[in-house]
């Protein structure tokens, strides 16, 4: 298991994407990054949100090429947010691909559903994404795009870690 510390997402953020444009999936393909959370500190384990980033993109990415269209945009910001008068970081990944089917809404998160052709993904991606998040105390949603492609939501609250002496 990975060790819990007091993690700047911003960092970790930074670091994944930069370990990720040389990747060829991503030929083609723009990444953005709009950090404008203005404390993206959580207690989290940094292999932990690399996974789920990771999962996230690989996903956007999937939808970007199976939409037929040439390149594509993914972005991924963060933004403070208040929930229950408590500090939340919100983190989306958005993408310009084929978006998501009214009839599948539903079931993005379920082990095993995949829209990929057989072969090409197990359907897992999302739901250990899920898992993870919540283990933290956090939520995931993932919602279609007025403008087209996918937004995928996650939501993490911001506490301490307590010192246990």
């Amino acid at each position: 298991p990975s060790e819990v510390e007091q993690l700047d997402m911003h960092g970790v953020i930074i670091d994944f994407v930069q370990a990720m444009r040389p990747q060829g999936q991503l030929k083609g393909i723009e990444l953005r990054l709009c950090l404008e959370a203005e404390n993206a500190m959580i207690a989290a384990a940094a292999d932990t949100m690399r996974q789920v980033l990771l999962n996230g993109l690989l996903n956007a990415v999937d939808a970007i090429h199976t939409s037929g269209e040439r390149g594509g945009v993914i972005e991924l910001t963060t933004r403070q947010i208040s929930k229950d008068d408590l500090p939340w970081l919100e983190i989306c990944l958005t993408d310009t691909g084929c978006g998501l089917a009214p009839e599948h809404s539903d079931k993005i998160f379920d082990p095993f559903f995949t829209t990929k052709e057989p072969g090409a993904g197990t359907g897992l991606g999302l739901s250990v994404s899920l898992s993870l998040v919540e283990a933290m105390g956090g939520s995931m949603r993932a919602l279609s795009r007025e403008q087209g492609g996918m937004a995928l939501y996650i939501f993490l609250p911001q506490r301490q870690i307590q010192a246990n002496f």
